[in-house]
């Protein structure tokens, strides 16, 4: 079974006086030796009961008795955190109506709720007894602080006697004896029915003493531990009245406190209610010749029964220190200590008092004077003598002691001088590990003036390539005019004459960036798919319009290579795709393939209307134009387009203007900006909505964009001698996957659907030896390399595409993408 925990105790104690008895002494236990966070919040548990306005009173006076049970063991974590917290409010309960000298001046000390019931009235007066009687006993027990200074315990009980704060009478309690009372005489004893039972929460209510008349009887009645205590007590009465010698009395006092050890153990193990009653009589009878062993014939006898122990200002540490050192040895010597802990046994002292420190348990059956030690009795020269003998004696141990703590602190050299070493260590190696990071930081300078020389040579080839496009640019103006000034006749010789094109010179000359608002078309030119240099892209004109809206549809979906796509041009191949009407919403099938829509292209056409798409790419993305034709006498009363992008994976698709209310009469266009930007790698492919209303039907377009990752993609410009190393070298880095062509009948139809208008290099076996003649190697880069190899099988007319690159995001992607382009299905 667990133990309970301390707050558990505390609120459970506070319940009913039977789970108070419970729950107090195994709170107290706990208390000493607690650590200042269960300290803490034992302390506050209580104190918030005591402030808790709907709280009863006999639960505030449960609380009170638990605090005062947990105060007594002495912890100093708990006396110090106490006085800070608790004790001002303490203070300023205790001052209820100071006017008013009557024990029942508490009964509405907590307000209303204090009579609501007479069980609370009572309470309530009880509660400020109590906490009267435990601060006064608080400032004798713990009147100075660990520092020196009055604790907080004496400050309040001297703030409250200068207030005149009435407090209480001990007829109705149990108070301790005086010091004056204590040293009478044992020549006339006292009867023990004048020793008053104490009113202590810690402790178990006591009876009183039988007359003497019944001594011998209970002696010869009673056996065992009684019957040798009273025969002791006898013994050293008789020792005293007779004057006898020091040793014997020393000797027979020893041997009490030893039999008064028994008897504690006594009372705690007894059962029957008689032989406890009997044991507390005789306990308090033997505490009373102990207390007074060393003060008989010091002081007169008192006339009165009792009386209270003044409360004085504490002495300093210093006057006690020495009868302080002989105590705590002491106690180490009694074999029956061993049950206080050495936590509350070094707490003694850190609070420095007038009285001995009163070490008492609620489950211990002693009375407030049961701690003290006896101190040496120098009542002859032989008692001197044996005084001396102890002294030696614990010197000894005390060596020992400080043996063993300078081992301890061997120990501690030790640990600390293999910390210092790993520390040195650890220095060391930062000091490495700062060396390397500052020959990296070389390194990456040098890198750096290497890149910077780099690019200088290249800004200074790119200016000589445009001086010498500028010089071409020249000439061919200078051709043209010629040609338009001379006759027909001459127009053979001027052409003998001209300067013939270099064609190193045309390769390299630069892409210009496009410009949106010119009004001159792009030069058509045959993409070649083994270029080095991706074929030039211009960007779509918002401003322009496209060639004369002709109803034409595209070339055949299964010979996309047969012309260069044009959705405006002039051909007629109406008679190739048999007009038919369309279930809407309508697909664009292969239409929106890349290499049908390098530069522009048809992503729908059919007898009503015609989609087109011109796209080019600039520095910041990919931009393109959409062009919505219409056929039909009836005009387009409402256009709508809506872009579905894939922000989540990246794509990001943009499209102005969304709806459009101007009519679109037949032969007419409408046009629309698209805008696309890349921010991570992915394989989908966005799609347009496109809903027309004309008249009263409306009709749903759902077609693919030619916008995907390999717009944004450039082709590597190495030697082929390069590749295969490096194909090589990411063998394990790969993923594969087959499918079946789909209107593709050559290898070079093949290359041009794995150049993706102009993102792969594609290679055959004449530039690369390793490749068989039926397979192609694409070469691609997008921050870092990205290979493909196409093998195909004649007879199925299937393709096996095997990609290898670094980034395992970018193989999927461009997995996803080549498995559209070659087999026209997502």
């Amino acid at each position: 079974m667990n133990p309970a925990k301390p707050l558990d105790l505390v609120r459970m104690g506070c319940v009913s006086n039977e789970d108070y008895e419970r729950s107090a002494p195994q709170l107290a236990d706990i208390i000493k030796t607690a650590q200042m966070p269960v300290c803490r919040d034992v302390i506050a548990l209580i104190k918030k009961i005591i402030k808790d306005k709907h709280a009863a009173p006999p639960s505030k006076l449960r609380a009170l008795k638990l605090f005062h049970a947990c105060m007594m063991v002495a912890n100093t974590n708990f006396l110090v955190f106490a006085q800070r917290k608790v004790m001002s409010r303490f203070t300023i309960l205790a001052k209820h109506k100071k006017q008013i000298h009557d024990d029942s001046r508490g009964d509405d000390i907590f307000g209303p709720v204090s009579g609501l019931s007479e069980e609370n009235r009572e309470a309530s007066k009880e509660f400020l007894i109590c906490l009267l009687q435990y601060i006064q006993i608080w400032a004798q027990q713990f009147g100075k602080a660990p520092d020196g200074k009055s604790s907080a315990y004496f400050i309040a009980y001297k703030t409250l006697e200068k207030e005149n704060v009435s407090f209480p009478n001990k007829r109705n309690s149990k108070p301790r004896l005086s010091l004056d009372s204590s040293r009478q005489s044992l020549d006339n004893p006292r009867p023990s029915s004048a020793v008053p039972k104490q009113s202590s929460p810690l402790m178990y209510e006591r009876p009183s003493q039988k007359p003497n008349a019944e001594r011998p009887a209970r002696r010869q009645s009673g056996g065992g531990i009684i019957g040798r205590v009273e025969t002791a007590m006898d013994v050293y009465n008789d020792l005293i009245r007779s004057g006898g010698g020091g040793d014997a009395i020393v000797e027979c006092f020893l041997q009490l406190k030893d039999l008064k050890s028994e008897l504690e153990r006594e009372v705690g193990q007894s059962d029957n209610p008689e032989t406890i009653e009997r044991l507390f009589e005789l306990n308090d009878r033997l505490q009373m010749l102990i207390d007074s062993h060393h003060d008989i014939g010091k002081r007169p006898q008192s006339n009165k029964a009792y009386e209270t122990v003044p409360v004085m200002q504490p002495q300093s540490a210093k006057k006690k220190q020495q009868i302080d050192n002989i105590l705590d040895l002491d106690l180490f010597d009694d074999p029956q200590a061993s049950s206080v802990s050495q936590s509350a046994a070094f707490s003694s002292m850190s609070f420095a008092t007038h009285n001995p420190r009163l070490q008492m348990m609620p489950t211990e059956m002693k009375s407030p004077a049961s701690q003290n030690y006896p101190a040496l009795l120098p009542t002859s020269a032989k008692d001197d003598a044996g005084a001396i003998e102890s002294l030696k004696r614990e010197n000894e141990k005390l060596k020992k002691v400080i043996s063993h703590r300078q081992d301890e602190d061997s120990n501690k050299i030790n640990q600390i001088n293999q910390l210092m070493t790993e520390n040195m260590q650890l220095k060391q190696a930062l000091e490495a590990g700062k060396q390397q990071m500052f020959m990296q930081d070389e390194n990456i300078k040098k890198l750096t003036q290497a890149s910077a020389q780099m690019n200088a040579s290249l800004v200074e080839a790119n200016q000589n390539i445009e001086r010498l496009t500028r010089q071409l640019e020249a000439k061919e103006n200078e051709i043209r005019s010629l040609k338009n000034e001379k006759p027909n006749g001459h127009q053979s010789s001027l052409s003998q004459h001209s300067l013939p094109m270099n064609p190193e010179i045309r390769m390299q000359a630069p892409q210009h960036a496009p410009d949106p608002y010119s009004m001159a078309p792009a030069p058509q030119r045959a993409p070649d798919p083994y270029s080095m240099v991706p074929p030039p892209q211009r960007a779509p004109d918002p401003y322009s319009m496209a060639p004369e809206l002709k109803v034409q549809i595209p070339p055949r979906v299964s010979d996309p290579y047969s012309s260069s796509p044009n959705p405006f041009d002039d051909s007629d191949s109406s008679d190739d795709i048999p007009q038919q009407a369309h279930n809407f919403p309508i697909q664009n099938e292969l239409f929106y393939r890349i290499c049908n829509c390098i530069d522009r292209g048809i992503l729908y056409d059919d007898e009503f209307l015609q989609v087109g798409i011109q796209i080019a790419r600039d520095e910041t993305g990919v931009m393109g134009m959409i062009y919505v034709g219409n056929k039909t006498p009836a005009p387009i009363t409402e256009l709508n387009t809506e872009a579905i992008s894939y922000e989540k994976e990246g794509l990001v698709v943009l499209i102005s203007p969304i709806i459009s209310t101007d009519p679109i009469t037949k032969g007419a266009q409408a046009n629309r900006m698209v805008k696309a930007s890349l921010k991570d790698f992915t394989g989908k492919i966005p799609k347009i909505i496109i809903k027309i209303k004309q008249g009263s039907e409306t009709k749903t377009l759902f077609l693919n964009l030619p916008i995907t990752i390999a717009r944004f993609l450039q082709g590597i410009q190495r030697s082929p001698e390069e590749f295969w190393p490096i194909w090589e070298r990411l063998a394990f880095k790969e993923e594969k996957f087959s499918c079946q062509m789909e209107g593709i009948r050559s290898m070079q139809e093949l290359s041009q659907h794995l150049s993706l208008g102009g993102a792969f290099k594609i290679y055959t076996p004449q530039e690369i030896p390793q490749l068989s003649p039926t397979q192609l190697l694409g070469a691609g880069q997008k921050g870092v390399a990205v290979l493909i190899l196409a093998t195909i099988d004649p007879q199925t007319m299937s393709a096996q595409l095997s990609i290898r690159s670094e980034s395992l995001t970018l193989r999927e992607a461009i997995m996803e993408i080549m498995s559209t382009q070659i087999s026209g299905k997502e």
